[in-house]
């Protein structure tokens, strides 16, 4: 860095416009955002995930917000924010929720589908079979079991936000355990003797072109840079 310090003072480059142009590229390899936007989850592995998938989609890197903490101080939380993104599952609840806070402020939801390899291990299991759900909410409750429903013929037992204590008498019962994200690494972590379905939820090429054209504002000025993955046709530069 010093070398090209010396470099550019010895081509006469003013120093404000050298300023300006250490700006643009640090924006443009760190992925800055102009506009700073947050997206909201009910629990961090999801949030940072989704954050995670729409930067390799886009090139802008959202900020992750927990459903907690944004119920705990509305304002405050959002107070950089030029746009909430979220899940469709949360869409209305987080709506409702800045709709006095922050009433200007728009607020997005983000279509997520299931993983399909993990979609083919659940529609591999034996009709008639018993399988335990563990995941953080009730409204995943409700979304695992729908998608089992669809793929597998099964009885299906539920525990939300559960102990270990809680999981592994549930082992004893089923014959394969389903979990979300949040909850992989603790029913990982336990030993079970049983199949355990981890299933993630990945977010559509859709919606992330959706977050890259609200980002990039009515004329456009900001300019992720397109790392290659996953290109979106008519929204990326």
């Amino acid at each position: 860095m010093a070398e090209l310090l010396r470099k550019a003072r010895g081509l006469g480059i003013p120093e404000g416009d050298l300023r300006q142009s250490i700006d643009e590229h640090s924006t443009a390899s760190y992925r800055v955002n102009p506009q700073q936007a947050a997206f909201v989850e009910c629990n961090m592995e999801d949030a940072r995930a989704a954050v995670d998938e729409i930067e390799a989609m886009t090139g802008y890197r959202l900020v992750p917000l927990l459903l907690d903490d944004l119920q705990l101080s509305l304002s405050t939380a959002t107070d950089d924010c030029a746009a909430v993104f979220t899940s469709l599952f949360h869409i209305k609840e987080v709506s409702d929720l800045l709709d006095h806070a922050r009433p200007g402020l728009s607020v997005v939801g983000v279509y997520t589908h299931p993983d399909e390899r993990a979609l083919g291990e659940i529609a591999r299991i034996r009709p008639g079979s018993r399988v335990g759900i563990v995941c953080a909410s009730s409204e995943s409750s409700r979304r695992f079991t729908n998608q089992i429903a669809t793929f597998a013929d099964v009885t299906t037992t539920t525990l939300v936000r559960s102990t270990s204590a809680d999981i592994l008498e549930l082992a004893k019962s089923v014959g394969t355990i389903v979990c979300s994200r949040s909850r992989a690494s603790q029913v990982q972590n336990l030993g079970l003797e049983i199949p355990i379905i981890p299933v993630p939820f990945h977010v559509s090429q859709q919606s992330a072109g959706r977050v890259a054209e609200m980002l990039a504002g009515p004329r456009g000025e900001a300019k992720p840079r397109d790392n290659g993955l996953l290109a979106l046709k008519g929204v990326l530069a």
